[in-house]
């Protein structure tokens, strides 16, 4: 009796180790923050349509994909994350001069 309950204890043991492994195996130190972001997230540029937040929305129009604006010579990255419903509570508006 106690010879099996000793390996009940091992099996349980093991499996619980074996789901934190997978919960946690692509990076298990950095997975441990919760996805929390030590990176400063960039600024908006100083372009005349990021003076002011309008929606989410507006924002993925050009962000969702990525988009080039030749006529301003410029190329609108693609958002490396989730969208959020507002943009400015991590992204700061550009300072006016």
């Amino acid at each position: 009796m106690e010879r099996s309950r000793s390996a009940l204890i091992s099996v349980i043991v093991v499996a619980g180790l074996l789901l934190v492994y997978l919960v946690y195996r692509p990076s298990f130190a950095g997975r441990l923050s919760l996805g929390a972001s030590v990176a400063t997230p960039p600024p908006l540029s100083a372009q005349p349509f990021h003076a002011s937040f309008v929606s989410e929305e507006v924002c993925l129009q050009c962000h969702a994909q990525g988009r080039e604006l030749p006529s301003l010579g410029l190329v609108a990255k693609k958002v490396p994350h989730e969208p959020r419903r507002n943009c400015v509570t991590c992204h700061l508006l550009p300072t006016r001069l």
